[in-house]
C-alpha cells in the first residue's frame, strides 16, 4: 500500500496499552497538522490503522484520500511526517535552513521532495509540532517493555533507534519553552501572484497583488536575471513563485505579525503572460 508507515515496537513482552493509543493519538494529530497546512480539512484525509501481526506489535498508518486523484498530496503528507522524525533525530539546530532541510531528507524516495521540503521547513517550525514529536519519544520510554523503535514508509527505513538513545531525543520543558519564546520565523509558500510594478534596475523591489493585497517584493532568483533578456515580464502577468516571508512575535497581541519589507521571491516557478491569458478568454467568447 502507498504511503504506508510501519511502526515497530521492539521487545519480546507485551507493551502497554496506554503505550499504543497515546502514540498512536500523537501521530494522528501530527497527520492532520501536515494536512491543515496544505489547505485541506481533517475530514479530508484518511487514518488506517492495522491489527499487530505475527506475534509482533506493528502498526500502520495509511494516510489517504477519498478522491484519488489528491493522491499525490497524500504523498507529500506521508513524506513530510518523515522528513519532521529525521530533522528531529538528526539536529538541534532550530535555526534550520531550507537547504539543510533538503539534505536531511535526500534519503526519502519521492517525485515531491522540493514540496515535501518545504513543508517539513514550514511546519519544523511550529512549536507544537515538536511537542507532539518530543511526546512519543517520552511515551516509549516510559514502557520499560520496549527495547526499540523503527519506523519505515513504504519498505524503506526510516529510523531504527534502541532505547538506549531514546533520552537523545527528549528535550525539557525549559528546552522547550525557550523555544515557544522564538521572537520570529520564516515561511516558505508556494503561492501565485499578479504584477503590479516591475523594475529592472538595481535591487529595486517589484510590486505585486495577492491575494487581493499589495505587497513589495525583492527578487533572488538569479535565473531570472537570465530569463530577463529573452521573456517579458508586465504588469497583469500572473507569476507562481515560491515566496519567504518573515513573522515577528508580538508580545501585546499575543501573536505573529508579518514583516511586510521582509518578502523575498526565491524561484519564479511559473510566469503566465497577461496576453496570453487575454487571447485565451477571447477564444473562449468567440
Amino acid at each position: 500500500m502507498d504511503n504506508e508507515f510501519l511502526i515497530r515496537f521492539g521487545g519480546e513482552s507485551h507493551i502497554r496499552v496506554e503505550t499504543l493509543t497515546e502514540f498512536l493519538d500523537s501521530y494522528r494529530k501530527l497527520l492532520y497538522k501536515i494536512n491543515n497546512g496544505l489547505g485541506y480539512s481533517d475530514t479530508d484525509l484518511i487514518v488506517e490503522v492495522s491489527p499487530p501481526e505475527n506475534g509482533s506489535f506493528k502498526i500502520r498508518i495509511s494516510p489517504k484520500y477519498e478522491n484519488q486523484l489528491l493522491n499525490t498530496l497524500s504523498g507529500i503528507v506521508a513524506g513530510t511526517l518523515s522528513g519532521l522524525l529525521l530533522v528531529w533525530i538528526l539536529t538541534n539546530d532550530n535555526k534550520l535552513s531550507v537547504d539543510d532541510v533538503a539534505k536531511i531528507i535526500e534519503s526519502i524516495d519521492s517525485k515531491n521532495k522540493k514540496e515535501i521540503t518545504t513543508q517539513v521547513y514550514n511546519i519544523y517550525q511550529k512549536v507544537e509540532v515538536k511537542q507532539t514529536i518530543n511526546k512519543t519519544f517520552e511515551i516509549v520510554s516510559k514502557d520499560d517493555n520496549i527495547t526499540s523503535l523503527d519506523i519505515s514508509q513504504n519498505d524503506k527505513k526510516i529510523i531504527n533507534i534502541p532505547k538506549i538513545d531514546f533520552p537523545k531525543y527528549i528535550k525539557s520543558e525549559i528546552e522547550l519553552t525557550e523555544e515557544i519564546a522564538e521572537t520570529e520565523k520564516i515561511e516558505i509558500d508556494d503561492i501565485s501572484i499578479i504584477i503590479k510594478t516591475v523594475h529592472f534596475e538595481g535591487n529595486a523591489k517589484w510590486g505585486f497583488i495577492w491575494n487581493g493585497y499589495p505587497i513589495m517584493a525583492s527578487l533572488k532568483d538569479e535565473k531570472l536575471k537570465d530569463r530577463l533578456n529573452f521573456e517579458a515580464f508586465k504588469r497583469g502577468d500572473i507569476l507562481k513563485v515560491r515566496l519567504q516571508k518573515r513573522s515577528v512575535f508580538n508580545k501585546d497581541l499575543n501573536t505573529y505579525i508579518v514583516d511586510e519589507k521582509s518578502y523575498q521571491i526565491l524561484e519564479v516557478i511559473n510566469h503566465i503572460s497577461r496576453t496570453k491569458n487575454e487571447n485565451y478568454t477571447l477564444g473562449l467568447n468567440e
